[in-house]
């Protein structure tokens, strides 16, 4: 089938073709019954493919009986929000908002992130992706997982690559394909995480990735121009504005710009007055793990915003200890 062919076909099209095409035992879907005020996105599933689990057990559809209005909800969480979708192998739980797009709640960044632009699409990509998990007879493709039962980075790939042929516009997949370019490629991570912060210029996160992108490289006044687009979360009261200030610190300080260091350091004091303790038992962690570098770069964070404090010095003098 041509490009110009998919593009042209509507996205339910296409989802009733590959859950047609799908081997038996890929997918286990039944009619949905039950429930009322189901929104219209969710409906016009239902009626095609019902509800249940698909690519053993990897995404479920809650059966309209399940689904349930959530009117607590702030921001971008708002009280049209209805949750319908669940990624079982992330274990992460996805919701439409008021304006059909599919979300989801990353703890791990404190962020609502939109996973798809419209239901449709979202399942589109979905269907189209994971895919690459299987082989044609629906069992799990060998290289699909490493050998501790992981998905493999080039698998995940192939699977956020398909997923942003069908909705271009979805930043959680954006975010999650630049960490894995990050690896190998820098240059590819700094295109799509561009994108990103095209698409969501509030995103801090989709920032302060970008800033690290062009620190690696060397660019350290790009590096903290972009850290600093991430710190003015503040003005929204995101939660992480005083970690994000604690970068712009860092980076002053590798810059030997010591006015910008204090000042940036005084924005982390009043914002994060727990970031300090957080930073050390993480850095702490990371030591007895034997990851040094990883609290190195927790150490770094610390005496760029307190540099004279004598618990971020003790810390600075063990690792040196590991590393001479």
């Amino acid at each position: 089938m041509s490009r110009r062919r998919i593009a042209a076909e509507a996205p339910l099209d296409r989802i009733a073709e590959l859950l047609e095409e799908a081997p038996a035992g890929l997918h286990d879907l039944r009619p949905a019954e039950g429930g009322v005020d189901v929104p219209a996105q969710l409906a016009e599933l239902y009626v095609l493919a019902g509800c249940g689990t698909l690519f053993h057990e990897t995404v479920e559809l809650f059966a309209p009986a399940e689904l349930h209005r959530d009117d607590d909800r702030d921001d971008d969480r708002d009280d049209a929000a209805r949750r319908g979708l669940r990624h079982l192998r992330r274990g992460d739980q996805l919701w439409l908002d008021a304006r059909g797009r599919v979300l989801r709640f990353d703890p791990a960044l404190d962020e609502v992130l939109v996973e798809g632009t419209s239901l449709e699409r979202w399942l589109w990509g979905v269907l189209e992706g994971y895919r690459n998990l299987v082989d044609h007879e629906g069992e799990y493709a060998e290289d699909a997982f490493d050998d501790d039962g992981e998905l493999t980075d080039d698998c995940a790939l192939r699977i956020l690559g398909a997923q942003l042929r069908r909705d271009p516009k979805a930043v959680a997949p954006r975010l999650r394909r630049a960490a894995l370019q990050a690896k190998t490629s820098p240059e590819l991570a700094r295109a799509e995480l561009e994108e990103v912060v095209h698409l969501a210029p509030d995103l801090a996160w989709g920032w302060i990735e970008l800033s690290r992108i062009s620190e690696r490289k060397g660019e350290l006044a790009g590096a903290r121009d972009e850290a600093q687009a991430a710190a003015a979360a503040e003005q929204q009261g995101h939660a992480q504005a005083g970690y994000f200030w604690a970068h712009v610190a860092r980076l002053a300080s590798a810059a030997s710009d010591e006015p910008g260091r204090a000042a940036a350091a005084a924005k982390v004091t009043a914002l994060a007055p727990d970031l300090r303790a957080a930073q050390l038992a993480g850095a702490a962690e990371e030591l007895e793990a034997g990851d040094v570098a990883a609290a190195n770069g927790l150490c770094e964070l610390l005496r760029a915003v307190w540099p004279r404090d004598l618990e971020v010095l003790d810390l600075r003098r063990r690792l040196e200890q590991h590393t001479s």
